[in-house]
Order: C-alpha cells, then sequence, then structure tokens
C-alpha cells in the first residue's frame, strides 16, 4: 500500500499521549510501535511503557490510505470502553486501554495536522455540498467514487484527492470539471463563479445555486479560507435546516434520523474548529458567528430530541447537562468519569458498565434538580 494517503500533501500528525508524555508523528514515519520498556530487548518500541502487563510490542500505528489504523500484536490485549479491539481506525481523540479492559494502561490518540489553506478551503465545500445533496459518505462509498475514511481525510483538510478521484466526486458533487483544482489551488481561469446545478434536498428546493470560488477573495494567508468557511457552514446549516424540519419527534424514527443529522454537525464543527486554528487570529466576524451556529443547531436538536418518547439515554443525558448548565468537564467531574467518556455516552457509544452507571446516575441527579 502507498503511505501519504490519497493525496501527495503530508497526513494527518498523530499524537499519542501516554500519563504526562505526548509523542507526535508524520505519516512518513509509520509504522509506529508502542510496547514494553526493556534494555534486553533487540528493538525498543518508538513509545516504551515501564510496565510488565505490555508486550515487547504491544500495538502498532500504521499510516495506508488516508488514515492511521491501529493493530493489536499483544499478549493481554487492547481495549477500547471495556471490549476488546484487535484493528481499528484512529479517531480524534480516542481514548484506548492496554493490557486490561478497566485496569489497564490508558493512551489517548488525536491528531495534529498539517495542511494547506486550498486542502481547508475543498474539504469546507466538500462538506456543504454533501449536506446541500443529502449525500453521505457511505453512499459515495458504495458507487466506487471514494472510500468513506479518505473522504473524510479530504474533508477535514488532512489528504487532498488525486486527479482520478476529483474526477469522480466532481461528477458525483454535480460540479463541473476544474472546480476542485480551483477550489485547492485559489485559481478558476478568471471566473469569480461558478453556477452549477445541485439536486434538490426536496421538491420545493430544486432550483439553482451559484458557489463562490477563491479568486480574489481567499488568500494564502489563511484568512480568506476561514472566510470562505462561513459562507459553506450556511450552505450546510441550511440544508439541514430543512431535513430537521420534516422531523416528526413522535415517530419511533425520530431518534435514528435526528442522530444522523447530529453526527454530521458534529463532522462540521470540526471541520470548522479545524479551519479556525489554522487560520491567522482574529477569524472573520462570520466565521465565528457561523460555527455558533453550528453548535445552537445541534443544541437545539439535541434538546427536541431528549423530549420525544423514543429519545436516547444520551439525549436525555445531554438535555440534563444542558439545563443543569453543565460544561463536559463539569459534568466528568461530578460523575467521576472522564470528559472523553461523557461525550462517548451523550453520543450513545458504548462504555464500560461500571462508568456508564456513573453517568446514569449523574443523569437521575440532574433529571432530579427542580
Amino acid at each position: 500500500m502507498t503511505r501519504g494517503g490519497e493525496g501527495s500533501s503530508p497526513g494527518p500528525y498523530l499524537t499519542v499521549q501516554v500519563g504526562s508524555e505526548k509523542y507526535a508523528f508524520d505519516s512518513s514515519q509509520a509504522p509506529v510501535t508502542i510496547g514494553r520498556l526493556d534494555p534486553q530487548l533487540k528493538s525498543q518500541a518508538d513509545i516504551p511503557i515501564a510496565d510488565t502487563r505490555i508486550s515487547g510490542t504491544h500495538l502498532v500505528l500504521d499510516y495506508a490510505n488516508g488514515q492511521w489504523t491501529a493493530t493489536d500484536r499483544s499478549r493481554n490485549g487492547v481495549y477500547i470502553d471495556g471490549n476488546p479491539a484487535a484493528n481499528f481506525v484512529v479517531t480524534e481523540r480516542l481514548v484506548v486501554t492496554l493490557g486490561h479492559p478497566q485496569f489497564g494502561i490508558t493512551i489517548r490518540l488525536g491528531f495534529e495536522t498539517t495542511t494547506t489553506p486550498g486542502q481547508l478551503r475543498l474539504g469546507a465545500a466538500i462538506t456543504a455540498r454533501l449536506a446541500e445533496l443529502n449525500i453521505s459518505r457511505r453512499t459515495l462509498a458504495a458507487k466506487g467514487v471514494v472510500s468513506a475514511g479518505v473522504l473524510a481525510a479530504i474533508e477535514h483538510g488532512q489528504s487532498q484527492p488525486r486527479p482520478a478521484t476529483m474526477a469522480k466526486l466532481e461528477d458525483a458533487l454535480g460540479w463541473p470539471r476544474g472546480h476542485m483544482n480551483a477550489l485547492l489551488y485559489g485559481d478558476d481561469g478568471g471566473m469569480t463563479t461558478a453556477a452549477v446545478t445541485q439536486a434538490p434536498v426536496n421538491a420545493a428546493e430544486a432550483e439553482r445555486t451559484e458557489l463562490l470560488s477563491t479568486s480574489g477573495t481567499a488568500g494564502y494567508d489563511g484568512s480568506g479560507v476561514v472566510a470562505m468557511l462561513g459562507t459553506t457552514v450556511k450552505l450546510a446549516l441550511a440544508a439541514y435546516r430543512a431535513q430537521i424540519d420534516t422531523l416528526r419527534p413522535d415517530s419511533a424514527d425520530f431518534p435514528t434520523e435526528a442522530a444522523s443529522i447530529l453526527s454530521a454537525l458534529r463532522e462540521l464543527d470540526a471541520a470548522a474548529d479545524n479551519a479556525m486554528r489554522a487560520a491567522p487570529p482574529p477569524p472573520p466576524a462570520e466565521t465565528v458567528t457561523a460555527l455558533a451556529a453550528v453548535r445552537k443547531m445541534y443544541r437545539e436538536l439535541m434538546l427536541l430530541a431528549a423530549q420525544s418518547p423514543h429519545a436516547t439515554v444520551g439525549q436525555r443525558l445531554f438535555a440534563a447537562r444542558d439545563s443543569a448548565g453543565l460544561s463536559l468537564d463539569e459534568a466528568a467531574t461530578m460523575a467521576g468519569v472522564s470528559t472523553q467518556d461523557i461525550r462517548v455516552a451523550e453520543n450513545d457509544g458504548a462504555l464500560p458498565d461500571t462508568t456508564a452507571e456513573a453517568i446514569s446516575k449523574l443523569r437521575e441527579t440532574l433529571t432530579a434538580v427542580p
């Protein structure tokens, strides 16, 4: 497999935190090994851990096809949320335990991206376009356009598509040839706008939409990228608003339908936050407003979902925490768990029984507050 992912640009820096020690690796340094600190071993792990429960080579982190993956090579196992994890894709803020499901060594995985303004611009535009057309990553993967993992990396500005993939994406998104290059490199051959026909989110919205190009508006200092991101976020939010307006809270399908939109909003939030961090301060006011709008819509939908008779435990937890005015960190402290545990619980992810019980007690306590 070719390292470095879909495009020629470097992938995201992988960060690994073990206790107070934090390590960072770029894709060219893969594979990265985590193993036992033992002077008698012929080769030492890239990240050594002085614990007898850790194997000489315990976990191998590799980069291929636009994503970091992990493979368990140990005797005592690797666990996520208390469950064995032999092979998995590394995601942001992922907590992994080595050697024992509850009492092992905790490591925290994440990313620091190296990206160009053009990649951020292209990724934000694709995210917004997918929302406009109501197309999921899985749909594009099923059609053979691009894998979901590679597309996620492109949307986050961590990779860029090869020419063949770019052509497939332009066709799938209804963009003219060359449009993605214009977004990527800031050159659209003198055109200031590109009119493209969008597939309607619903019949009432079947109309032509102009997407602003980057020519003359998005410079390479990063500020123009973030300014354009504000526009693309607004387009995406308009599409999500149309979807939310069709939801029926009394329907048994409501939690699932809401969860899909909530997941997309989290992706949009992450893309916007990533772009904001990459730009020189202060970011444009319209971008700050757009990011605030994403979080406002997320809160609105979570609270709406919590009122449904079919609400999930995570949605009810969010509503209880919101009503009490608690941050994620504050809720975690009160429950005696990590902030990531609260985040996972609100997203209805799997947690160890003891952690889930502690969070459930917190929710009951907060719900009882008049």
